[in-house]
Parts: structure tokens; sequence; C-alpha cells
């Protein structure tokens, strides 16, 4: 089966987001932006009450006017979420036109990048999508996923961070015996992750492995 986009994760922390928009549509997307601390600017004559109120406590940028072209150059990364299909295509022409990745909610043929729907633990994102042609069974998908992925594996995602450094300070060089300490870390961590603390990791057990 040919496919036209490839997964990746796209670090937008500090980056400069436009979104057209001032709907429940686009107010969803800004839910999720937000988790991502990227500077998010609104671009809509009218927007909806959690668009004001984000607005006005600094979280978002809100200009309260239609999008005006070809501003859409100025950012990272552009979506449009208006019920106007001719702004719509405005907005994707000029994204596209400058590389510009480019989302046009629920219009698959006006994106170069879509949202997956996506599940979180801890450090562990899971995006599950289907090149933007079918979001719904996504989202039945990540539901179906969900009540199969424990809350613990929150936890150990972060542990799992905290073992990582501590490899980097005693395994350097040694590939052989960082693969024998990750062994023995996902081992230990499945039977009982309860013992191990995040704010306080056990270094003085992990150390003791590296001499079994």
């Amino acid at each position: 089966m040919k496919k036209n986009f490839f997964p990746l994760f796209f670090k937008i922390s500090d980056r400069k987001i436009l979104l057209v928009g001032g709907g429940d549509v686009a107010e969803r997307k800004i839910r999720q932006l937000l988790k991502f601390q990227c500077q998010l600017t609104v671009i809509s004559p009218e927007a909806s009450k959690f668009i004001n109120t984000s607005a006005r406590q600094g979280k978002i940028k809100w200009m309260k006017r239609p999008y005006i072209s070809p501003e859409a150059v100025e950012y990272s990364m552009v979506i449009a979420a208006t019920d106007d299909m001719e702004m719509n295509r405005l907005v994707f022409n000029d994204a596209a036109s400058n590389n510009i990745p480019v989302n046009v909610v629920d219009i698959p043929e006006l994106c170069t990048v879509y949202f997956p729907s996506i599940i979180e633990r801890g450090n562990i994102t899971i995006a599950i999508g289907s090149d933007g042609k079918a979001p719904f069974f996504t989202r039945t998908v990540r539901e179906s996923l969900e009540i199969n992925i424990p809350d613990s594996l929150a936890k150990i995602s972060l542990l799992a961070e905290k073992f990582r450094e501590f490899m980097k300070e005693k395994c350097a060089g040694n590939f052989n015996l960082k693969n024998k300490m990750c062994q023995r870390f996902l081992k230990s961590v499945e039977n009982e992750p309860e013992r191990w603390s995040v704010e306080n990791p056990p270094f003085d057990e992990w150390s003791e492995w590296l001499n079994e």
C-alpha cells in the first residue's frame, strides 16, 4: 500500500504556530497545542469563550480580525479551521507554497501534516493515524488501545529516563554492558515497578547490577 505521510514527531515548543479560526473545531486544536508550549497565534474576527479566556490569560495571542494573505509565511506551522472554504484554501496555498507544514481541518487534500489520535503515558507518546482519511476510526483505535496500556507506564517511562542518564555515566563506550543493563532494568521494572521512586531513583541497586 502506498503511503503519503511519514510518521514524525515535530518539536513545536517555542515555535510560532498560526491557527486561523475561532469556533469549536479551532478550540479543540488549541487545547491540543497548548500542551506543547508553542507560541500560538489565533486569527479570527470572533472566537469562543475558551479562546477569549486563553488570550486574556496570556496563553495565546488572539488577533481579532480576518486572515491577511500572505501572513502564514511568518510561522513554523499553520492550521486552518474555518467554515469558509475560500479562506481555508488561501491559508493552505500561502503556507504550502512556502514549504510550511499546514493542516486544513477535515480536508485531507489541503493538508501537508495532520493531527493523529494520541495516547500519553509520561514520556511515552503513541500517535495513531490514517493519512487523514478516517479520523473517526483512529479515535476508536485509540480508545481500544488505551484500555490495555496501564497508567504505570508513565512512571516506568520516567524511571527509564533516569536510568538512561545513569548508564551514560557508568557504561560509556561499553555496548555489551549497556545492553545487559537495559535488559536487567526492563525485567526488574516489569515485575515490581512500585518499589522504585522517580524522585529518588535506586542508584545503589542499579550500581550493583554493573558487577553481576
